[in-house]
């Protein structure tokens, strides 16, 4: 950046990570203050994660965490970095519950699932990912 500070990204990886909270002590060590971090990660939360439940294929031996928008913050908060933002801007929770809407336990939504077209899938996953309801989620935090 242009004030000096550093910038650390990691992309798809906390739900890989064996020990979060040591990964993010590590990180805090290489950073001063105002150095950004951004990641991304599976959101708990998100509208197919949910509605799917363990037919998801977020739960698999290689995913050993699944965090929400409130427990990342508080996993951060507790190694003294401060949140600046989080949204799941995700293109794909729709996508993922048609494709797997044999396995939804829902009939109403299997249902829609299957009477909705291309146009009507893309503004319902608009208002998903703009109402922070995607599995997708992405994280804006500078270190204190």
């Amino acid at each position: 950046l242009r004030d000096g500070k550093k910038v650390f990204v990691c992309f798809e990886l906390f739900e890989h990570l064996h020990s979060p909270i040591n990964f993010i002590k590590k990180l805090k060590k290489l950073t001063n203050k105002g150095d950004l971090f951004i990641f991304t990660t599976l959101s708990s939360q998100g509208l197919d994660i949910k509605n799917l439940a363990y037919n998801s294929k977020c739960y698999s031996i290689q995913h050993l965490n699944l965090f929400n928008p409130i427990s990342i913050e508080s996993l951060l908060k507790k190694a003294k970095f401060k949140v600046n933002k989080i949204e799941t801007p995700g293109k794909l929770d729709i996508d993922i519950l048609y494709k797997q809407r044999n396995q939804l336990n829902n009939d109403l939504s299997k249902l829609l699932l299957e009477e909705i077209n291309e146009k009507q899938k893309f503004r319902i996953q608009k208002k998903i990912s703009s109402n922070n309801l995607s599995s997708h989620m992405r994280v804006f935090c500078s270190a204190k």
